[in-house]
């Protein structure tokens, strides 16, 4: 009788605990090498005044908004990434929050989800946090999110079973699978340091099509949508979706 192998799932909240370790470590040294350029489209994008950073981490984004005269609060699941946002020492308020259930703060002027982190949780859970980030946006506000897992971008791209990248000593070495049935990116992580220091995780985003997220938003309240690359309109191909909500 031949032997069955069975996929394990990743838990839906796999997030709670991931940013630790040479993993922080990773993404940290990656976001830094393009958030400058991402600050510059988000600073061009809310209007000035309050603002949301929902996932912050480790406050990369805060940081460029609050050099950029922004009134900056951030909201993270991470206890370690709020450390490291504190430790920058920003005229900014940072608490510990999760996108399934945000903290009753505000309302802003604007909010902002950057850094791909839409489609972490559950479509649900997804439902949930857009119908708060509405309640958090003042009338007349402004919801931005970015995501690179957006299926008119992932799939038309391809996704490859096996990626290997390195930043700032630390290689990471990833697994990839895709549950069809649940519009689901699996990912096994391996972490290695150049001094050999060896972690693994786990990670999953859900995949909605760009019509989907505009019909969640409208869902959560949210008038107006346009759907952006950072260089002009999102289409088939672009290498990530910006939705801009009001």
């Amino acid at each position: 009788m031949s032997e069955v192998l069975i996929e394990m799932r990743v838990p839906d909240d796999w997030f709670v605990g991931f940013h630790k370790g040479l993993a922080a470590h990773f993404w940290a040294a990656a976001g830094e090498t393009m958030i400058d350029a991402d600050a510059a489209i988000v600073s061009g994008l809310l209007p000035l005044g309050t603002v949301l950073d929902v996932p912050c981490g480790d406050g990369r984004l805060s940081s460029r908004l609050v050099a950029a005269g922004y009134d900056v609060t951030g909201v993270d699941v991470s206890p370690h990434a709020l450390e490291r946002a504190r430790a920058r020492g920003l005229q900014a308020r940072f608490v510990e929050g999760d996108l399934r259930a945000l903290p009753d703060i505000g309302p802003f002027d604007s909010v902002v989800s950057w850094g791909n982190s839409f489609g972490y949780v559950t479509p649900p859970e997804t439902v949930r946090a857009l119908a708060a980030f509405r309640r958090l946006v003042k009338p007349g506000g402004r919801l931005v999110i970015e995501s690179a897992t957006i299926a008119e971008s992932l799939l038309v791209a391809g996704i490859s079973e096996h990626r290997e990248i390195e930043f700032a000593g630390v290689k990471m070495t990833s697994t990839n699978r895709y549950r069809a049935s649940e519009s689901r990116l699996e990912s096994e992580y391996v972490f290695e340091s150049a001094d050999g220091v060896v972690e693994h995780s786990r990670g999953a985003h859900h995949v909605h099509t760009a019509g989907e997220v505009v019909r969640m938003l409208r869902d959560a309240g949210f008038e107006q949508v346009e759907l952006l690359d950072g260089a002009g309109p999102y289409q088939l191909g672009s290498r990530r979706m910006i939705a801009v909500a009001s």
